[in-house]
């Protein structure tokens, strides 16, 4: 459907404007450049999972992931969308913990 469609634009367009915000703030977080490897990469698989999840829906009937069942592509567009927001959620803790973490300097 029509929906469909500007949901997986629309989840493309703001998976890509978080990308490029995290890229700017990134040098001010306070991380070793192993971190700063890690967040990045970490971030590159978050964009991808929940925009692979979000294309499934209007390229298949059924598939947006929303719950637990239905057709296959169904339970793929859920494990995709779980893996990208498990991942967010221990990538903004993991920020959290460094940035209020206090230096030995």
């Amino acid at each position: 459907t029509s929906d469909a469609w500007r949901m997986a634009h629309l989840e493309g367009i703001i998976n890509g404007a978080l990308l490029w915000l995290m890229a700017a703030i990134l040098p001010l977080i306070p991380l070793t450049n192993k971190g700063q490897k890690r967040l990045g990469y970490g971030m590159i698989i978050v964009g991808w999972t929940i925009v692979l999840a979000s294309a499934l829906d209007p390229l298949f009937a059924n598939s947006r992931g929303l719950h637990f069942g239905g057709p296959f592509t169904n339970y793929l567009a859920f494990f995709l969308f779980y893996i990208g927001i498990v991942l967010v959620m221990i990538l903004m803790a993991y920020i959290a913990y460094r940035s209020f973490k206090p230096n030995k300097d």
